[in-house]
């Protein structure tokens, strides 16, 4: 299928080294980390493209797998460490290498994974005083999906940077609390 985001595997590869490799990136000499995507359910995807007047599917498993490999050789090649969102949400749906793809219209709907993706639903967010409805439509990550995200990072910060926690770490701005108004 046509993708409106689509941007051919072997140049995403290459555009993902430019970045790693820029002399403005290396002049800071920060601590680097890819991060995949996580996976896509085809099930959930339909209503976006929908909403979008997008042909269906705009995003497959498969594709989306693709991309995760992808981001997870470029880290191999450039001794970059990786943060590999896609296999660590397929493990908590009890997939394997080998298995038919979850995600995937093929297959059988896996409520695992859209535990983990939002599912379409309007929900209601009430941020101090506006009130504001949001269309969820399977891009996003609910709260699971998203601790998940954290696992993972701080996973990859500790293997790599134990120096680096979170907490320990000084504010370079100011928290939200403190910011000027």
């Amino acid at each position: 299928p046509t993708h409106d985001q689509h941007v051919p595997l072997d140049q995403y590869k290459k555009n993902l080294k430019t970045i790693i490799q820029h002399p403005a990136t290396r002049a800071q000499n920060p601590r680097l980390m890819l991060i995949t995507p996580p996976p896509v359910n085809e099930y959930q995807i339909e209503e976006f493209d929908d909403l979008k007047n997008t042909p269906f599917p705009s995003r497959t498993a498969s594709f989306t797998k693709s991309y995760a490999v992808a981001a997870c050789e470029v880290g191999a090649s450039l001794n970059v460490p990786v943060v590999d969102l896609w296999s660590a949400f397929m493990k908590i749906t009890g997939w394997k290498e080998g298995d038919p793809l979850i995600g995937a219209r093929d297959v059988p709907r896996n409520d695992k994974l859209a535990s983990l993706l939002t599912d379409g639903a309007w929900i209601l967010h009430i941020p101090l005083v506006f009130l504001v409805l949001t269309r969820h439509t399977g891009l996003h990550l609910t709260p699971a999906g998203n601790r998940i995200v954290y696992d993972e990072i701080m996973k990859v910060v500790q293997a790599n940077w134990p120096d680096q926690p979170p907490e320990t770490l000084p504010m370079v701005f100011p928290a939200w609390g403190d910011a000027p108004k």
